[in-house]
């Protein structure tokens, strides 16, 4: 994972503080996810890192963050941000259900993701995942550049 963080961010950014982050909180396990190819030694071709957020104030919902998506350079706009992200939902949708409540789903994106969800938007919407919340933060990101904080909701049902 390091080194693929090292072929797609900064060196700011790759040092692998999100996995760190959400393992020692102890439920990175439950929502994250790798997508991988070969057999024998399998190469790593991106993954996501989604984790449960303290939201003391809301007990109506389960929050989970996405700290992190990452993608191969040479296997980028092939789908497997897609894939991943849709793993996250499935992941976010079975805690719902398990839980017996709507997860919120919090994220900050840079451009390429948010491009990959705004085409994706009525799958989104088909899926029972809707947004709820949109807001660019300025120097968000760690090598400085602007991020946008979305909010998405994650239904077991069309309720």
């Amino acid at each position: 994972i390091f080194a693929l963080e090292s072929t797609v961010f900064t060196p700011e950014v790759a040092r692998g503080e999100h996995i760190k982050c959400a393992f020692l909180l102890g439920n990175g396990g439950a929502y994250s996810c790798v997508c991988k190819e070969g057999r024998g030694v399998p190469h790593l071709l991106g993954y996501a890192l989604a984790y449960e957020a303290m939201m003391p104030q809301d007990e109506q919902h389960l929050w989970l963050y996405l700290a992190v998506m990452c993608v191969r350079p040479d296997v980028q706009r092939t789908g497997i941000g897609w894939r991943l992200f849709c793993d996250v939902v499935r992941r976010a949708r079975r805690a719902a259900y398990y839980h017996a409540k709507p997860v919120r789903l919090t994220m900050h994106l840079r451009s390429g993701m948010v491009a990959m969800l705004e085409k994706h938007a009525e799958e989104l919407e088909a899926r029972r995942v809707r947004l709820c919340e949109s807001v660019r933060v300025s120097e968000h990101q760690a090598d400085g550049t602007d991020a946008e904080y979305r909010v998405y909701e994650v239904r077991t049902s069309s309720r």
